[in-house]
């Protein structure tokens, strides 16, 4: 499937840097945090939250990322996570994550 109209790595990065900075460290002593990213379309918002998980390396607690979309193909998009460099140009590449699968565009 092509990219969906709203889904970018990092789009909303200032509610990412809120979680990460405010919400989920109210959480600690390795407790689950679990969410649910809703109409995730190919999965760019839960891969955003378990990007910058790891790109933290957060030991505190622990993160559970689960992606919901009424779309089976963008499911499976989002299963198979692969992506050309538009899809990543929301800022994934720009955060390290260039171990993510790079398929050819086109």
């Amino acid at each position: 499937p092509g990219i969906s109209a709203g889904a970018r790595f990092y789009r909303n990065a200032p509610q990412v840097a809120a979680l990460f900075d405010h919400v989920f460290p109210m959480v600690r002593d390795g407790r689950l945090i679990r969410v649910r990213c809703w109409a995730c379309s190919i999965g760019a918002e839960p891969y955003t939250l378990a990007i910058e998980h790891d790109r933290r390396k957060i030991a505190d607690y622990r993160l559970a990322i689960e992606g919901i979309d009424p779309d089976p193909e963008l499911v499976r998009a989002a299963i198979g996570a692969e992506y050309d460099e538009r899809e990543l140009l929301g800022g994934a590449v720009l955060h390290g994550a260039r171990r993510w699968t790079l398929r050819a565009a086109g």
